[in-house]
């Protein structure tokens, strides 16, 4: 008997062994990448906002304007306007239309700094979170803690790591569920037990309750007042809007069909419950998400389900195989063991084939070009799924190219005269001419086994990186990474000038250029300026920006290209009058 039960397939014990690891893996997988990914957890993202963010309003506003990248929704509190002693400053509700949140304010805010911290739910139907300041008068800065203490204790990070832990094990249990039992029923020869065993069962339930427990995390990241939240009157309602509830349902009753036939005997009407129910479980995911947002939404939409059919036949498929092996291995059925392994390594060709087409079209959607890739959260996070899938394919071709000939299946091994003198090999799910396998003993069996088992691995890191994956903002609309924004200042006649470059980097900058008063306000006595860009080191330069003004005593130097990284020097010449000027050098860095 080989070392190790099945995860699935053909063993009934109920012990949770290799499937509680899975699981277990899968969780911590999750974790350390949910905690590696910070705090981009978006699919819209916030695109301007009015007054903008760390500006100076000459005059009291009227109201706060959001404008998203995409449809959002917004409870009637969600947006929330604070002064620096915590108190509340917005006289109406917060109102969407499409991408963009109004609020309305008070006729007068006092001078000083605001926070305005908002919470809305994207058109994919994931809440997201954020906050800005402002100042009215005079720069002022507020503590950036208020903006967390906004809406409460809520626990957002805690809930985001959960939301994705508990995806990742809905993830796993849908695709693996469903995988063993279609490509189990597939395997299974007459007399040999159902494929629903019971650990399919327990994963299924573990399904069920990682999609349920998602619900009230939804409605606490939607309102920032815990998961009690959900039981908010309409609120439950709203958190399974827009086809979420539906999507829901559908993988729940899923694999609740599963489950329910654990360890009954496989035929007839239980027989037709597992099927139906393995071909639901994944299906729920396809309406989820940002297939919710692509465009061709048809072309998302069918790419979405067939990559999930797909990857549940081979992940499954898989961790099915695993176990019949061992099965039959334990009855001695070698020829047995040696046709399932020969029937599915053509079937796990398709479905990497389906993988690939159907993951490259949703990536082309998703992506856009090829530099996000490399610049923004999402293209990182696809790369790294792609190496591991390409893993996994050069593990089933070593597989299929070396270790099934060697055993006997659907080629000669290539250490036998045979194929050394070319002779072609019989086809998939057959045995050699000689209609011999090797005994079930032989060690080449357990590196099968082995090799087997470390794909299953891949593929649940696989499912990690997905979970994390479906919930950051999609390349084509996302803000690349490493963008900064530098700020400087200097002393300037009685006052100072400030500056802030983003993204600080070679390249086509932008540059805000503010000249405040000696009481630290923007001064509205100078409505032109010249800003010219220099590297003494290097000798280059100056190069002379064009300056448009952006309100008294703001300036804004747009596209500024600088070529090179290292020191910089910008100079800020004003005119106060006609007969005099001041200027000022500010150092700065770019990256």
């Amino acid at each position: 008997m080989p070392q190790g039960r099945p995860i699935t397939g053909c063993s009934n014990s109920r012990s949770w062994g290799p499937l509680g690891r899975v699981i277990l893996a899968t969780v911590v997988m999750v974790g350390l990448l949910a905690g590696w990914q910070g705090t981009a957890w978006a699919h819209a993202e916030l695109d301007s906002t009015s007054p903008a963010a760390d500006s100076v309003a000459t005059n009291s506003p009227d109201e706060v304007v959001l404008t998203f990248t995409e449809g959002v929704s917004v409870e009637v509190d969600g947006v929330r306007v604070l002064d620096g002693g915590a108190n509340r400053h917005e006289t109406g509700n917060a109102v969407a239309d499409g991408s963009v949140v109004r609020v309305p304010l008070e006729s007068a805010l006092a001078e000083g700094g605001y926070v305005v911290a908002w919470r809305v739910v994207s058109a994919d139907g994931h809440p997201i979170h954020g906050a800005f300041q402002f100042s009215v008068g005079t720069r002022t800065d507020v503590d950036p803690a208020l903006a967390d203490r906004a809406f409460g204790a809520s626990g957002d990070r805690r809930d985001e790591v959960t939301a994705a832990v508990l995806r990742g094990v809905a993830y796993l249990a849908a695709l693996v569920v469903a995988g063993s039992v279609l490509v189990g029923t597939w395997l299974r020869t007459p007399g040999e037990p159902s494929p629903v065993t019971h650990r399919v069962g327990l994963l299924a339930g573990a399904g069920v309750v990682a999609l349920v427990l998602q619900v009230p995390i939804r409605a606490s990241l939607a309102t920032g007042r815990g998961w009690g939240s959900v039981t908010e009157v309409g609120l439950l309602g709203r958190s399974l809007g827009d086809g979420m509830g539906w999507a829901l349902a559908v993988s729940v009753l899923g694999l609740v069909m599963v489950g329910i036939t654990a360890g009954l005997p496989f035929r007839g009407a239980v027989r037709t419950c597992a099927l139906v129910g393995a071909g639901l479980a994944p299906v729920g995911f396809a309406f989820t998400g940002h297939t919710r947002t692509m465009s061709p939404a048809v072309v998302g939409l069918l790419a979405d389900l067939a990559h999930l059919v797909a990857a549940a036949v081979w992940m499954g498929g898989l961790a099915s195989l695993v176990g019949c092996l061992a099965r039959r291995r334990a009855a001695d059925d070698v020829v047995g063991a040696a046709d399932a392994v020969a029937r599915f390594s053509g079937l796990a060709g398709a479905a990497l084939i389906g993988v690939v087409v159907t993951g490259g079209a949703m990536a082309a959607i998703e992506v856009g070009g090829i530099g996000a890739l490399t610049t923004t959260t999402y293209g990182r996070l696809l790369m790294v799924k792609v190496a591991l899938v390409a893993l996994v394919a050069a593990l089933g071709g070593w597989n299929r190219l070396r270790i099934l000939p060697a055993l006997g299946v659907g080629g000669s091994d290539p250490s036998s005269g045979d194929a050394q003198s070319g002779e072609a090999n019989s086809g998939a799910g057959e045995l050699d001419a000689g209609g011999e396998a090797l005994p079930a003993s032989d060690p080449r069996w357990s590196t099968l086994g082995r090799i087997l088992r470390l794909e299953v691995a891949a593929l649940v890191i696989v499912v990690a990186v997905t979970a994390v994956l479906v919930n950051v903002t999609p390349a084509r609309s996302a803000t690349p990474v490493a963008v900064a924004t530098v700020e400087a200042e200097a002393a300037l006649g009685q006052g100072r000038v400030r500056i802030t470059v983003t993204p600080a980097r070679s390249g086509a900058n932008e540059v805000h250029v503010f000249v405040l008063g000696a009481d630290g306000r923007l001064d509205r006595t100078f409505t032109e300026a010249a800003v010219s860009f220099s590297q003494p080191a290097l000798d280059v330069g100056p190069l002379e920006g064009r300056v448009s003004p952006a309100g008294a005593g703001h300036f804004v130097v747009d596209g500024i290209d600088l070529p090179l990284a290292g020191e910089w020097v910008v100079k800020v010449t004003v005119q106060p009058d006609r007969f005099s000027k001041l200027e000022a050098e500010i150092p700065v860095r770019i990256g």
